[in-house]
């Protein structure tokens, strides 16, 4: 939590024009870009807690014309049927080390536990149309592939 206190008191101080700007005035007038890149604790802080608050099953219909093989199982998803996937099954997963325990550490270059297998971390969507980056003042976009993406700031 210091850390995290450090990086915001840092970006206000940086940002601040004069010194009756509030906290908040002065967090107010950042822009998407400053805000991605000027909190990379705070990123990570969100992803550990997405990890804990996303519960859920996602699913996908086969449309590929062929049967998928499901790894090496000898299972297929038929053309035309649907996949479900338990999203805890992969923000819960054995690569992540004391998986019960809220820590955004796990995510630094060095220990990259989110990239130990593929699709390891869902929280921002996962595969072709992750819709994290796409995430504007407005709290609705489209990527430039056509996915809406809807964001709650509280």
């Amino acid at each position: 939590m210091a850390r995290l206190r450090e990086e915001v008191d840092g970006v206000v101080a940086k940002h601040r024009t004069s010194p009756s700007q509030s906290c908040a005035d002065v967090l107010g007038t950042l822009t998407i870009e400053e805000w991605e890149s000027e909190f990379p604790l705070i990123d990570l802080a969100l992803r550990e807690t997405i990890r804990f608050c996303l519960p859920g099953a996602t699913f996908r219909k086969n449309m590929s014309g062929r049967d998928i093989p499901i790894g090496e199982s000898g299972e297929v998803v038929p053309n035309g049927a649907y996949a479900i996937f338990l999203v805890e099954d992969s923000l819960f997963g054995d690569w992540y080390t004391e998986k019960m325990k809220w820590n955004p550490s796990r995510y630094f270059e060095e220990n990259a536990e989110d990239k130990k297998v593929p699709h390891a971390y869902m929280g921002w969507g996962s595969g072709r149309h992750p819709c994290r980056k796409y995430i504007t003042n407005h709290h609705l976009a489209r990527s430039p592939s056509g996915v809406s993406c809807l964001y709650h700031p509280h």
